[in-house]
């Protein structure tokens, strides 16, 4: 796996992330190198990587808590319909890590369970009984452009 990854092969690179974030595979767990591999993956476009790079500046894990940085990656998977990613994006809306958004955590959230993610579907069912019908007009007006706008800049 590793001459794969480090002959650039961004699976590799994300799996090697993996590895050393667990402490599998023969490594001892090192989020520092985990970090590492995740962005080299990250910069060449992977979305599980991209998001991978997210939940450690999420988490704190091998780098400073970020959470601008986290929703930077999250997004940047998110644009690549990566359901995982948007719902993450949904969970900092609704959690206010970013801005608290309960429209926005709504769209992230309505556009994964499109993906039939169910968790997805599960959590915009549950927001959506503590928003008022203005704010489910403007989250469904929401999915309807993002969609349009082929994810980006959502």
């Amino acid at each position: 796996m590793k001459p794969h990854a480090e002959r650039g092969d961004a699976v590799a690179q994300w799996t090697m992330g993996l590895l050393y974030e667990a402490g599998e595979g023969g490594v001892a767990q090192d989020y520092k190198t985990s970090f590492k591999w995740y962005q080299l993956s990250a910069k060449q476009g992977y979305s599980s990587a991209q998001t991978s790079l997210g939940d450690m500046y999420y988490h704190g894990k091998g780098v400073v808590q970020d959470y601008r940085a986290a929703f930077h990656w999250y997004q940047l998977a998110a644009e690549q319909k990566y359901p995982i990613a948007q719902i993450k994006l949904g969970d900092m809306y609704y959690q206010g890590k970013i801005d608290t958004d309960y429209s926005r955590a709504y769209m992230w959230w309505d556009i994964a369970s499109s993906k039939r993610t169910g968790i997805a579907a599960d959590k915009r069912n549950k927001i959506e009984n503590k928003m008022t019908d203005p704010q489910v007009e403007l989250a469904q007006k929401l999915v309807r452009e993002c969609v349009s706008k082929k994810y980006k800049n959502c």
